[in-house]
């Protein structure tokens, strides 16, 4: 057994919020009573549209909220479709139906995970209203070229950012070439406030729509906007590297008491929503967030940096990564996606040597709904099912260590020498 310490076991999650942030939220909600809510937003607003091409920028409490919200601008119904990724979380097709549309699935390319353009194209028709292109873990889908699927007709696309804001396509950020986009601000992305989302609109008669509706949008209840900064700060601490090993227990008494909440409700694995799903980025998580937005270049440098040091150990050992990667291009994601033969033994090996090992998207939509109402059959869906089946991602994010790198790195090299034939499916 490879000896490792067990006290920096490295997790996936708040992977941009450590002890200084924790504290800088703490001292935020301090000021709370004191400061201006309307000024914080807007600052937010102005920094996230100062980073993308001045497009005009609304925050929610969450990226799911945001599509929703938009989808609900545009005027969508329950006769029009919205097609999605078929390899993705269930948040995407949960704010679909939150919005009172019908979420269709198009399959992916196998060997980048993004919108596969004949599925694409053979589910465009009358009914279709939007179109999500997922840009997934860092590999920026081509846009363009989906636009172009669709020149002349009235349907709007929506670049889904969550787990790749901080990447370029032709030298560009993602999430300006299209009518708008969404970014997640939730505790397992990039750029994190613990909870939260985005949405830039480039398409200014989805703007005006846009900007009335947000003016109709609430405010999460004082206690619940409370309990999710505390969580934040809380879980910055207890979730870093050298705390971890005990910290877990702490994390885990604390969802035991309900204190602590995950940031998908239960009810929405069956198409429900809160009351408040459609709510705005609390007050609470405003002045982190701004911090955040402005620490943009620092976080997700690291993040590409770690990525592709982690690609290219992957590359020389034969692992099957997932992707495209062009050299003037960037790609930033809090995990570093690609595939094994067989993902339990590979998860094991590297628990045991004090890393936490992904599987997004192991659905292929994760969670796999049972509900009718999300019109989601997996064996329309062969390459994402595929990939489900195989798919393992390594955390590359900015709160890890030389000590991480080193250690994921001969890690990779030892599982390579005890199995094999892991490239060998």
């Amino acid at each position: 057994m490879h000896q490792v310490s067990r006290r920096k076991f490295l997790t996936l999650y708040f992977s941009s919020i450590g002890l200084k942030q924790s504290l800088q939220n703490a001292i935020g909600l301090l000021k709370m009573p004191f400061s201006n809510e309307e000024e914080l937003r807007l600052m937010l607003h102005s920094k996230f549209s100062a980073k993308f091409n001045n497009k005009a920028a609304f925050s929610y409490s969450s990226a799911r909220a945001s599509l929703s919200a938009c989808l609900q601008a545009a005027g969508v119904n329950k006769e029009d479709e919205i097609l999605i990724s078929s390899l993705t979380c269930l948040a995407i097709p949960t704010a679909v139906v939150a919005a009172g549309a019908v979420p269709k699935y198009y399959d992916v390319d196998p060997s980048t995970m993004n919108a596969e353009k004949e599925s694409l194209n053979d589910l465009i028709s009358e009914k279709t209203k939007a179109i999500v292109i997922q840009h997934t873990l860092g590999i920026a889908a081509p846009i363009n070229a989906i636009k172009s699927l669709i020149s002349n007709r009235d349907i709007i696309i929506i670049e889904d950012c969550a787990l790749s804001i901080g990447s370029t396509l032709d030298q560009e950020l993602i999430g300006t070439r299209a009518d708008a986009s969404i970014f997640s601000l939730e505790l397992s992305k990039t750029i994190s406030c613990g909870w939260g989302g985005v949405l830039l609109v480039n398409n200014k008669q989805l703007e005006k729509k846009v900007s009335k509706h947000y003016e109709s949008v609430g405010n999460l209840s004082l206690l619940k906007s409370l309990r999710m900064a505390i969580q934040t700060s809380l879980s910055g601490v207890l979730y870093s590297s050298g705390v971890y090993f005990v910290g877990k227990y702490f994390i885990a008494l604390f969802f035991k008491l309900g204190f602590f909440e995950g940031s998908t409700p239960p009810k929405e694995e069956t198409g429900e929503t809160e009351k408040d799903f459609i709510s705005k980025l609390p007050k609470s998580l405003l002045p982190l967030a701004n911090i955040q937005i402005t620490r943009f270049e620092e976080i997700t440098s690291i993040h590409a940096e770690h990525s592709l040091r982690i690609r290219s150990k992957l590359n020389k050992l034969n692992y099957h990564t997932l992707g495209n990667y062009p050299e003037q291009d960037t790609s930033v994601s809090p995990r570093v996606p690609f595939l094994v033969k067989d993902k339990k033994p590979f998860i094991n090996f590297f628990k045991d040597r004090g890393v936490e090992v992904g599987t997004w998207f192991d659905g292929p939509l994760t969670p796999l709904p049972k509900e009718s109402i999300f019109n989601y059959d997996e064996v329309n869906y062969p390459n994402s099912c595929f990939i489900a089946k195989h798919i393992v991602n390594l955390p590359c994010h900015a709160k890890m260590e030389h000590y991480h790198l080193t250690l994921i790195e001969k890690s990779l090299e030892d599982f390579a020498l005890e199995y094999p034939d892991f490239s060998d499916f």
